[in-house]
């Protein structure tokens, strides 16, 4: 039984003092929301937003709230599943608990207070900052605690700091014989054939007994023990194995617990788990190269080993879709995973700059088949080494890898976003990520893990259409050796209808100079190209004017080609090349250019669709250098059969041809060979020069003549 409490919020300078203006406060919820409402604000993405919510970030906040406690035969437990970020508990005004970290959840015995009306005060601390972080990365700021990064501000999101009761609170009243601290693992043999299914807790009950339900609900296993111990395990033999989408089955089985004290029934627990081995291994190819017997190390393990088979993931980075965990929505979320399943995409990689979702996230995820990589609290910045912020981190990354290491769909623990680079420059020997390698071995040993991304041989990047030096996005891609794409982007404006859903009708002009399009993350001042918003590079590649309906469309056009033939490029180096992850697949806020598949809240762009496209299980590809060309060139490519499935491509010929100005001219004809699954076929290579277009444009085609599903077409520009 739970009772849900009734909270007032008020604020105040100091820790000491207590207002008396108290307004509503919503929990799950965060202080700049609660204030908005009360003071109608507008919402934090409208308007000036930071003259209306920075100042929250440096006050004392104290939530409030009175409840009876039931005397019954039951224990009386407070709990706060989740608080941002450092706080005390008060009960009649005596502090009871102390706590800092957002992930880890807190309980009180209430016991003592039984029969009576208490008064429930949590009081959070302002926002901790930090100045002095080696680096010159984004979260520095966030460097000395276990906040989310992101919410300091971002070159794709806003200022959004938020604190607050983030998760459920409420009064539990459990049996008095209740176990504690349940947790529940498993170990799967080398073939694949038994699981031994572990669970350990504290009890003062006589007997344990176990029943284990498959995914329809039949039971499969069930024993009983003696309680003389903390750890207990059994055997299932033959288990169903827990595949990603497009390798096959997800079966979940849920485990059930029931504890008896004199042959009597005091209390039981039940639990989801899912049967795989996950494994990280070289990529092949990796100990063929020439210096494979040099002193110096190879390239990181980043091919995925899903039940003793390789598998290609095909997926994107996934950011929070709110600034504020607790606006989370579990429809909201369930829409964004099953479209991210419908794009063909089989993984999501959770960056270390946002915050760990909540646990329904994950059975969604186990539910769908969608593999999770799953990066701790830390990105762009050298995190501390101070013994308070490595306690809290061990506390935190303790309460995430034990909730989430039942789930099936966990694939790797990373320790955090972009740490090698030059803006952060952490290290292997940096104490919060040998600390992290540390507990993950230890909670959760046959799940890998590795350091950060990129680590050597993966790849972060490009992100620009075209960058500094002229170079397309694409051509960048194709070009490169990379083990891992883990993030590569190119960035582009949103379509004209959503933005002006927000924008005001004054920045709406050729000029983009209103200071809606900097706050929108279009235009990011003082970096050396305009990054999102790039005015100059969709006008020449298109050929279009300054006409701002016309430089919007562009935009969109180009980023489709270029996301496209950018996942392509990936998918045509499987095995030595074996993740294909885009940055990013949503937005926590709406914004006017970004790189991202979808905006916010769960709106598809023109780019999603073409990458579902180039990501489908089988298809005829087209390899080519870039998309922007001149009249004249020699224009290479060469004709590609990719086969991500678990079915065998049967041999059939395929037509590569051309279109310039309505006319359509046949290229070349490729006989394919049967494909078995999961590899790739390379085919026929041709060459021709460029006719000068009144459009500016032409299509390549690449057609099957057996099966319409695998045909494609692209269209490139030239000038």
């Amino acid at each position: 039984m739970k009772t849900l409490l009734n909270w007032k919020l008020s604020y105040s300078s100091s820790p000491d003092n207590v207002s008396d203006n108290w307004v509503n406060a919503a929990v799950p919820g965060c202080v700049q929301l609660d204030m908005a409402k009360a003071h109608n604000i507008p919402l934090y993405y409208k308007g000036d937003y930071e003259a209306e919510y920075t100042w929250m970030e440096d006050q004392f906040w104290r939530y409030r709230a009175s409840v009876y406690i039931e005397n019954n035969d039951f224990k009386p437990i407070l709990v706060f599943k989740g608080v941002e970020y450092k706080y005390d508990v008060f009960i009649d005004g005596i502090t009871v608990l102390s706590h800092e970290g957002m992930f880890s959840q807190t309980l009180v015995d209430m016991s003592s207070y039984k029969g009576e009306n208490v008064t429930v005060e949590v009081l959070i601390y302002p926002v901790p900052k930090i100045c002095e972080s080696i680096g010159r990365g984004f979260g520095n700021e966030a460097a000395a605690s276990c906040k989310p990064a992101f919410s300091y501000g971002w070159d794709w999101c806003l200022r959004f700091v938020t604190l607050g009761i983030i998760d459920e609170a409420y009064i539990e009243y459990l049996p008095n014989i209740y176990p504690k601290d349940f947790k529940l693992s498993y170990r799967l043999s080398d073939d694949l054939k038994t699981a031994n299914v572990r669970f350990n807790c504290e009890t003062s009950a006589d007997v344990i007994k176990y029943t284990l339900f498959d995914n329809g609900g039949r039971e499969v296993s069930a024993g009983s023990f003696s309680a003389k111990s903390t750890d207990y395990s059994f055997n299932l033999d033959n288990p169903e194995l827990w595949w990603p989408h497009n390798h096959g089955e997800q079966p979940i089985y849920t485990l059930k617990v029931i504890f008896l004290k004199d042959g009597e029934y005091t209390a039981s627990i039940s639990k989801k788990i899912g049967f795989r081995r996950v494994r990280l291994v070289v990529n092949e190819g990796i100990w063929d190269s020439e210096w494979a017997a040099d002193v110096r190390p190879a390239d990181a393990p980043m091919t995925l080993e899903i039940n003793n088979k390789r598998i290609f993931v095909k997926g994107s980075n996934w950011v929070p879709p709110e600034m504020c965990r607790a606006q989370l929505k579990s429809e909201t979320v369930k829409e964004l995973l099953v479209m991210l399943k419908e794009a063909n995409m089989n993984a999501v990689r959770m960056w270390g700059g946002g915050y760990i979702h909540p646990e329904f996230f994950y059975e969604m995820c186990d539910e769908l088949g969608i593999l999770v990589w799953q990066e701790f609290p830390l990105a762009c910045a050298c995190y501390s080494e101070d013994e308070h912020y490595l306690d809290i981190l061990k506390q935190e990354s303790t309460a995430i890898i034990e909730t989430l290491r039942t789930h099936p769909c966990i694939m790797l623990w990373c320790g955090g976003n972009e740490l090698f680079n030059d803006w952060s420059r952490m290290t292997i020997q940096s104490k919060a990520l040998r600390l992290l390698e540390t507990q993950t071995f230890l909670l959760n040993e046959d799940v890998p893990f590795i350091y950060t991304s990129p680590q050597y041989g993966s790849v972060h990047g490009p992100y620009d259409m075209v960058d500094i030096y002229g170079v397309e996005c694409l051509t960048t891609v194709v070009n490169s050796n990379g083990t891992a794409f883990t993030e590569f982007a190119c960035g582009a404006p949103c379509e004209l209808d959503y933005i002006k859903t927000f924008m005001p009708d004054e920045a709406l002009d050729n000029s983009f100079e209103h200071k809606m399009w900097e706050k929108r993350h279009a235009v990011i001042k003082g970096w050396t190209k305009s990054r999102w918003l790039d005015v100059e590079t969709i006008k020449s590649i298109s050929g279009c004017s300054d006409n701002f309906e016309q430089i919007l469309h562009f935009g969109n056009e180009i980023q489709c080609i270029m996301y496209k033939g950018m996942f392509e490029a990936v998918r045509r180096k499987w095995p030595y090349s074996s993740m294909c992850m885009n940055w990013c697949y949503n937005e926590p806020w709406p914004t006017a250019a970004g790189n991202s598949l979808i905006n916010y809240p769960n709106i598809k762009k023109p780019c999603y669709y073409a990458v579902r496209t180039a990501i489908k299980d089988t298809k005829l590809s087209a390899e080519f250098l870039k998309v922007s060309w001149q009249a004249g060139d020699e224009f290479n490519c060469t004709a590609w059969l990719l086969n991500d499935s678990k079915l065998t491509v049967k041999e059939g010929r395929a037509v590569i041809s051309a279109v310039f100005d309505g006319r359509e001219t046949i290229l070349g004809e490729w006989e394919y060979p049967k494909t078995l699954p999961h590899q790739n076929s390379k085919g026929l290579a041709l060459k021709f020069r460029l006719p000068r277009t009144k459009s500016g444009r032409f299509t390549l085609k690449i057609c099957s003549c057996d099966n319409e599903e695998l045909s494609d077409s692209y269209e490139l520009f030239v000038s």
